[in-house]
């Protein structure tokens, strides 16, 4: 019995996390789910839901309590940065957007290159540009989408030099 209720836990707190990546919920929202599960203990018949409702709130609260890089004092400036190339490329027609890893910054950023020389992976670089904020389209998140990446910033076009290859 106990080790059912842990895996149904388990797997509520599972779909927690996983369904915090695509669904913005507030605060109060998590907050009123953690005491409605709290209630939902009381009575016997209906214990499994509570812990249900419980874990999954946990699984959301998880997900949102993730440190947030705070680049403000680097945005809108020109600056130059050693990253690491931390996805594979998305190559497109008209170039390829590069997922990489900063170090000194603490998180992922999004490089917009053309689509020659080609990198690769682990790949080494040193960014000299215009680190900006990710901004919204009309319809769209675009902001909520790369958050769900742990990308906080974007270089459009930046000045790059390869200073080392497949670092993996």
């Amino acid at each position: 019995m106990a080790a059912r209720n842990f895996r149904i836990g388990l797997i509520a707190f599972i779909i927690g996390v996983g369904s915090a990546s695509f669904y913005c919920l507030g605060q109060a929202v998590i907050l009123c789910s953690l005491l409605l599960g709290l209630l939902l203990l009381i009575p016997k018949e209906i214990r499994i839901i509570g812990l249900i409702i419980i874990c999954l709130t946990l699984g959301l609260f998880r997900y949102y309590i993730l440190p947030v890089p705070d680049l403000s004092a680097y945005y809108d400036q020109d600056i130059e940065e050693e990253v690491v190339i931390a996805g594979q490329p998305d190559r497109r027609i008209n170039g390829q957007r590069l997922t990489v890893r900063s170090d000194s910054l603490g998180t992922n950023l999004l490089v917009t290159a053309p689509l020659y020389p080609p990198y690769s992976y682990g790949d080494r670089l040193l960014i000299s540009g215009y680190l900006q904020e990710v901004t919204n389209f009309a319809e769209f998140d675009y902001k909520g989408y790369l958050e769900r990446y742990g990308i906080y910033g974007v270089f459009y076009q930046p000045r790059i030099e390869k200073i080392g290859q497949d670092q993996s």
